[in-house]
């Protein structure tokens, strides 16, 4: 993984945290529906989570933690002291 070493590239593969929600709406016709959330935090070494919110029917647990381990790397590529998060609804 781009010449780093095997112990970084461990801690890079990993979340730190993965959080799934279920969660009911009452839509604007009175029916209730079900919505399934996601928040993925992949990791933090260089500050607080930052990552955004994904509104998709078919987004799941693998692309947000995609997303995630992305925002975690573009902070690091342009050297913002910002950790690597995303979410998602579907």
């Amino acid at each position: 993984m781009m010449g780093l070493d095997s112990d970084i590239c461990k801690i890079l593969s990993m979340t730190t945290n993965e959080i799934l929600v279920n969660f009911p709406v009452k839509m604007e016709n009175g029916k209730v529906k079900m919505f399934t959330g996601y928040r993925v935090q992949h990791n933090n070494a260089l500050g607080p989570y930052k990552g955004g919110l994904r509104f998709h029917p078919a987004v799941d647990l693998d692309e947000v933690r995609s997303l995630a381990t992305w925002m975690t790397c573009k902070s690091a590529i342009i050297d913002i002291p910002l950790g690597g998060a995303k979410g998602g609804i579907k």
